[in-house]
C-alpha cells in the first residue's frame, strides 16, 4: 500500500493536468488502485485479506480503475491508421448487471 501511495504521489506530481500526450499515447485518466484487504478486490468480499487474490492489483501488476488512454497505431493489415483505447473498468457493476438482467429476463 505505501509503495503505491509513493508512486501515485510522484505520479501526481509530474502529471499537472489531462489529458496529456506522453510519447504518442493520449493519457486521458490515471484511474485509483484497489489494494486487497479494503472490500474492493473485485471478488464479492472472499479472499480480500489474501493479496494474491485483489483481482486489481497483484505481487507483479498493478491494473489502476478507471485509467484510460488512446493511442494512434499504424495496422498493416487494414492499410490506415487505428484510434486504440485501453481503460481498466471494473467488473462489479458489470456482473450485477448481468445478474439483475438475468433474474428480470
Amino acid at each position: 500500500l505505501r509503495a503505491a501511495e509513493d508512486a501515485r504521489s510522484a505520479l501526481t506530481s509530474i502529471v499537472r493536468e489531462l489529458p496529456m500526450t506522453i510519447g504518442g499515447t493520449r493519457l486521458i485518466s490515471l484511474g485509483n488502485i484497489r489494494i486487497a484487504g479494503d472490500g474492493s478486490s473485485g471478488n464479492g468480499g472472499e479472499d480480500d485479506d489474501n493479496p494474491t487474490n485483489g483481482g486489481y492489483c497483484g505481487p507483479s501488476a498493478i491494473h489502476p480503475v478507471g485509467f484510460s488512454c488512446r493511442r494512434f497505431e499504424f495496422s498493416p493489415v487494414h492499410n490506415r491508421v487505428l484510434k486504440l483505447r485501453c481503460d481498466v473498468l471494473d467488473g462489479n457493476d458489470l456482473s450485477l448487471k448481468k445478474v439483475v438482467r438475468h433474474e428480470l429476463g
